[in-house]
């Protein structure tokens, strides 16, 4: 009844700014232009000629079109306009009556398409749908402030039982609206641009569909990159694709392939079963394994080359399925389930992104688990896993058998106060000795050396390795055309400081082997990071 009978209520919420993100050296990764929308109160106009003529200079167009927004009713007249291009309209509203402004905040990527997966992004209504945005947005997000506004009976906007002028409501406002958490990742910007740029080329050079990887430090679980391309700029929602937002090194589940084959060893070492000197008979590239696991029809595992005698070292170099099945005959099946969770295979790892997924490992008593699903398993099928797993598993090799968990946020900083939250790093499980961690690093040394990964060799630096290249299923059949081609990989082998993992979705037939398209990755990008000191060659 104050304002009349046909008065219109309007609620309104003014959200704070969000938080910015930073890489682990205090380069701004994620942060926000300030923008406006200038608004009229269209039936409260005392100076109409002199905002017509004022936006008409502004922005370039001509007067009829401000003229006839006006006339139609219409309450915005420009919208999203950066503080560059309004400065001539803020520094007159305060003197003009009935024109007012929204400030609004849009997220700027000064680094484009780097790591996007991992930051997520807003939709048009600012809310988040995936990555950072989204796992942390009660904390990026500011304060809101609600206004509540009445349009009377004679038109006019105003503030609900206040006599404020809105235009210094708005400005008391701004000042009071508290930012969001700033966020410190532990991703080292330089080191993802290397690593981002080197899986775009191979993607592009083996026509593959993607690829994904992460770099971590295993001693402390931080991830240092993690990349999936192709990937989106976050800058031009124009070319945005759904598909490339989604990131794969945590959500994509596929067999490893011969990168798991280490697992298995790490336990028949461990429990002190073999040696890495005993030697077992490859049976010259082709072997039934039904008298050996008791089945009831032929099973035949090949391997790509034959070989005659070879020890664990090197079954491990050379990536022979058959020395595997041979091996794993004397790890009892729950051993083997029991040392591939210990990894972390089958289970999230809960680190600070949505949509993690946790891979598939059978159980031993399960309906899923048949009589020849142990040596089936060693060569890394029948199993699932993700880059993120991968990347935490070779990080208990490389860290003495200690897993870390994946850490990917440094500290979470309040600008209104000051005050760090920072994130320790966390063992999750102490699981091998040092001994055989030791024994699994130089087998992987021998993979470079003088295995299935010689192109990848050095002379500044020692790497190991570990090759893959693992059929795709599709309606439960393996397919002859696509591949999973991969690479998990220490540096330097001798004083581990980086787990690298590379997967590459379906490249060319020809390109699928892990050597072929996987492996180069690691390399180029570990000669890329030296040249830009971002590889300690001394003692920690």
């Amino acid at each position: 009844e104050k304002y009349g009978p046909s008065s219109i209520y309007i609620t309104k919420v003014t959200p704070g700014p969000r938080g910015d993100i930073y890489d682990r050296n205090g380069r701004k990764l994620v942060t926000n232009i300030r923008k406006y929308n200038f608004w009229i109160d269209g039936k409260n106009i005392a100076d109409k000629e002199k905002i017509i003529k004022l936006f008409s200079n502004t922005f370039g167009r001509d007067e009829s079109i401000y003229i006839d927004l006006i006339a139609k009713g219409k309450r915005y007249l420009e919208k999203n306009v950066e503080e560059t291009d309004a400065r001539a309209i803020l520094s007159e509203i305060n003197n003009i009556k009935g024109l007012y402004k929204d400030t609004v905040y849009t997220r700027h990527y000064p680094y484009h398409d780097l790591c996007s997966q991992v930051f997520g992004y807003l939709d048009s209504n600012s809310k988040p749908k995936s990555g950072l945005e989204s796992y942390f947005n009660e904390v990026l997000r500011g304060d809101s402030i609600t206004t509540k506004y009445v349009r009377d009976n004679f038109g006019a906007i105003r503030i609900y039982d206040e006599e404020m002028p809105l235009t210094k409501l708005f400005a008391n406002n701004e000042n009071k609206i508290k930012r969001g958490l700033d966020l410190t990742l532990t991703i080292d910007i330089d080191v993802q641009s290397i690593f981002q740029n080197e899986l775009q080329k191979a993607v592009n050079e083996s026509n593959a569909v993607s690829a994904n990887g992460i770099i971590v430090d295993p001693l402390s679980g931080e991830i240092i990159a993690m990349a999936t391309v192709p990937s989106n700029n976050l800058n031009n929602r124009i070319d945005f694709k759904i598909e490339n937002s989604i990131n794969r090194a945590i959500s994509d589940q596929y067999e490893p392939g011969s990168t798991f084959k280490i697992f298995p060893v790490s336990a028949i070492l461990e429990l002190d079963i073999y040696s890495p000197s005993d030697s077992f008979d490859c049976e010259n590239g082709k072997l039934d394994i039904s008298d050996i696991y008791k089945l009831p029809k032929r099973r035949i595992v090949q391997d790509h080359d034959p070989y005659d005698t070879l020890s664990i070292v090197g079954i491990i170099s050379n990536s022979s399925n058959i020395g595997m099945s041979k091996i794993v005959s004397a790890l009892p099946d729950m051993e083997l389930y029991k040392y591939t969770k210990m990894f972390g295979f089958g289970e999230k790892h809960g680190i600070n992104l949505p949509f993690e997924g946790k891979g598939v490992i059978h159980h031993p008593r399960s309906s899923k688990w048949y009589k020849e699903s142990k040596p089936i398993v060693s060569i890394g099928q029948s199993i699932t896993s993700t880059s993120l797993q991968m990347a935490i598993a070779y990080s208990a090799i490389a860290n003495n058998g200690k897993i870390m968990k994946p850490k990917i946020i440094k500290n979470l900083k309040d600008k209104n106060t000051g005050i760090i939250k920072n994130i320790e790093n966390e063992v999750v499980r102490d699981m091998l000795s040092d001994a055989t961690a030791e024994n699994i690093r130089k087998m992987l040394y021998d993979v470079v050396e003088n295995g299935t990964a010689k192109n990848v060799k050095m002379k500044s630096i020692k790497i190991g390795g570990k090759t893959g290249t693992a059929q795709k299923a599709n309606n439960g059949k393996y397919s002859d055309n696509e591949f999973i081609s991969s690479f998990a990989s220490i540096f330097p082998i001798d004083n581990p400081q980086f787990v690298c993992i590379v997967s590459i979705d379906s490249p060319d037939k020809g390109k699928h082997w892990g050597n072929e398209t996987a492996a180069p990755v690691v390399k180029k990008t570990v000669s890329r990071m030296l040249k830009e000191n971002k590889i300690r060659l001394w003692l920690r």
